[in-house]
């Protein structure tokens, strides 16, 4: 297998991915059009392996082949898959060929009920496109040479269409209900149980179609360095997420938590008063420190002694929609140990748990009392050369096969937090997927808000 370079295009990947087959197990990692924090953008399909893992253990199947079962140990699985893949050609810090993600009830599969839904899904590629967008170089990995994809981008995009049905987006609690769960989260920190938990509500809906036109009018809205489109035997996500979970390169593992969110304003110097109110907000730095700390603990578990360093605290992120704060820990990786051992001690991630992690996620499946799905889990690669990067999968939404989507906003609660203002930063952190989704009833008169639920009118 090799790897051939073609010329650079900043949207190739998403052009190829306009006009792939409807059943091509496409997976997209998108960098949000090239942003300095997302150098790197991937696309791949047509994969030859899925991995997956359900209440019965881990299981694993060729396209054409029937479900073989693989143990109850989802690590020791990847690493055999990854220790057999010599062929993959791209250089160190290239994407692929191992791509998946672990859903938040992965991480606490112990305390669930069974189900039939998948707790973790990765495929495995032999055909895909890589664009480093800082050097502006592409290159193409499989059997389809240039020709084939100068013949893909001649052909005009699929025709799709996406559809969200009636009665729109339902909001699962009330402004009422936040407030209750926020009031049991504040008598746990008071009795010591916690002193940070990340506290979420779904909103659902049904959906017919098929979900590109989605995802693409979500990328135009909605810039993301961590962004992802993945296409898999149980659904697909569509993923906009500006945060990374851990990246592992020649050693180096990093972490950039996100907490603390302030809505972007049209006006700009209502906008500059909104970033630096959040600059200088000592609830939200001292909420972000937390984190930084727990971060730290997590990934010492595996690192290098003495190595872990916080180079960037407190630092200012605009985005499309909302202002965050984000730290940066770093830290070398420890003798002995792989980029599995790293994400395992990190995920899930402490920004959308809280602290201390272990306890934060008991209160959060009492309080929440339904799975998050892929809400707060992760999506990344794992690359030839144990490379890999993973993202948080906060600002994404679950399509199901089953005609149901879900998707999820929450933030941090802590003991002088305002279940008012904490409700309201929920619905900031969603607002983009309400609008969007929206704009996709097929009727007006359909439409049912989640700002009307917010204000207590509909029930």
């Amino acid at each position: 297998m090799q790897a051939k370079e073609i010329p650079y295009d900043p949207d190739l990947a998403r052009s190829i991915a306009a006009r792939m087959e409807e059943h091509s197990g496409l997976a997209f990692l998108d960098s949000g059009h090239g942003d300095w924090q997302g150098k790197y953008s991937g696309l791949f399909w047509n994969p030859v392996l899925w991995i997956w893992e359900d209440n019965q253990g881990v299981w694993s199947t060729t396209p054409q082949g029937k479900p073989t079962f693989m143990g109850t140990d989802l690590w020791a699985v990847l690493r055999q898959v990854m220790a057999q893949e010599k062929t993959w050609p791209l250089p160190e810090e290239g994407m692929g060929p191992l791509i998946g993600y672990l859903s938040y009830d992965w991480a606490v599969r112990n305390l669930l009920p069974p189900s039939p839904e998948p707790l973790a899904v990765f495929a495995l590629y032999r055909q895909g496109l890589w664009l480093d967008h800082g050097q502006q170089r592409a290159w193409l990995v499989g059997e389809e040479g240039r020709g084939g994809v100068a013949k893909r981008l001649a052909d005009k995009p699929r025709e799709r269409e996406f559809r969200l049905l009636a009665p729109g987006i339902t909001a699962r609690w009330s402004a009422q209900d936040y407030a209750q769960a926020f009031a049991r989260v504040q008598a746990y920190i008071q009795a010591g149980d916690c002193y940070q938990i990340n506290l979420s509500q779904a909103f659902t809906g049904r959906w017919q179609g098929h979900p590109w036109p989605l995802y693409e009018r979500l990328r135009e809205r909605s810039r993301a360095p961590f962004s992802a489109y993945f296409a898999h035997p149980f659904g697909t996500i569509l993923s906009v997420s500006p945060e990374r979970l851990v990246q592992l390169y020649n050693g180096q593992l990093e972490a950039r938590p996100i907490k603390g969110t302030r809505p972007r304003a049209q006006d700009p110097s209502a906008d500059r008063y909104l970033a630096k109110e959040l600059q200088e907000s000592p609830k939200d730095r001292a909420e972000n420190l937390m984190i930084v700390d727990l971060l730290r603990n997590d990934l010492g578990k595996v690192a290098l002694a003495g190595s872990v360093a916080v180079p960037k605290l407190f630092a200012l992120e605009s985005y499309d929609q909302v202002h965050h704060l984000v730290s940066t820990i770093r830290a070398r990786l420890g003798s002995g140990l792989d980029g599995w051992d790293a994400l395992a001690a990190v995920f899930p991630g402490g920004s959308i748990t809280g602290a201390p992690k272990k306890r934060a996620m008991e209160i959060i499946q009492e309080l929440e009392s339904l799975p998050r799905g892929i809400y707060c889990g992760s999506l990344g690669y794992m690359n030839q050369h144990g490379n890999m990067d993973w993202n948080i999968l906060i600002r994404s939404v679950e399509l199901r096969h089953d005609g149901y989507l879900q998707f999820h906003g929450g933030g941090a609660v802590v003991a002088d937090s305002c279940w008012e203002s904490e409700y309201q930063e929920c619905l900031d952190k969603v607002a983009v997927f309400q609008r969007v989704l929206e704009e996709f009833l097929p009727h007006p008169e359909d439409l049912c808000t989640v700002m009307q639920f917010a204000r207590g009118e509909l029930i």
